[in-house]
């Protein structure tokens, strides 16, 4: 996935807090006002506020997931910034259309599979004291993840249509590319058959939700305070 489109709705984004338009008025103010405030606001969406503590959280957990270093240049907060926002429109979606959100069970099965994928909890309490984040952080940030799982599972993947054509034309372009690197006997159509159909399945969905994902903005009322994420 592109890092824009990393795709986190309760969680961190329950705690993007919902402005009265006297109390938005208000917030916007200060943080033109005053360039002291610890927990400035970066980013309003519909009412709901992101502040640059919230920013820096996700670029903290994203870098602890994919084991990179912590970057802080332009790039990195605006991919930051897009995937915040990104889980305000998912977030509003699912309530909205009274999606299904992960269970407690659900989050707590992902987060022992990402202490496995780390290393263990031993490590995972040490990777989780060098980025300044917690073990309820990291649980926040898989709980969105399961929600996009979700979402994208309720909102595009049933209209995903795969015909035998499809899988035909992929699979003669994957074999052209296999000939050229691979020696020996190739896998068959029907061995393929299940990963190819998957394989366009993911390629379709991602399609699908980026294109939502750009006309769920253009829709929404985004006010970015800090210029430097637009």
């Amino acid at each position: 996935m592109s890092q824009n489109g990393d795709w986190r709705a309760c969680g961190a984004v329950c705690r993007i807090r919902r402005l009265s338009p006297v109390c938005l008025l208000l917030a916007i103010f200060s943080a033109f006002a005053s360039a002291t405030i610890v927990d400035r606001i970066a980013v309003i969406v519909n009412q709901q506020v992101i502040t640059e503590v919230q920013l820096d959280e996700e670029i903290r957990v994203t870098a602890l997931l994919n084991r990179q270093a912590i970057r802080r240049d332009d790039q990195t907060r605006r991919a930051a910034a897009a995937r915040l926002i990104q889980q305000e429109l998912v977030r509003h979606e699912m309530e909205l259309n009274q999606y299904p959100f992960p269970t407690a069970g659900q989050v707590d099965a992902a987060y022992a599979e990402t202490l496995k994928q780390l290393g263990g909890r031993e490590a995972v309490e040490k990777l989780l004291a060098s980025h300044q984040l917690t073990d309820v952080i990291l649980k926040e940030h898989l709980q969105f993840q399961l929600t996009l799982v979700k979402f994208i599972d309720f909102r595009f993947r049933p209209d995903v249509d795969i015909s035998e054509t499809d899988l035909r034309v992929y699979y003669e372009r994957e074999l052209a590319k296999w000939k050229t690197s691979h020696t020996g006997t190739p896998p068959t159509f029907e061995e393929s058959r299940a990963s190819i159909e998957k394989a366009i399945s993911d390629q379709r969905v991602e399609q699908a939700m980026s294109s939502w994902v750009d006309e769920a903005k253009r829709d929404a009322a985004i006010l970015y305070l800090d210029k430097g994420l637009q």
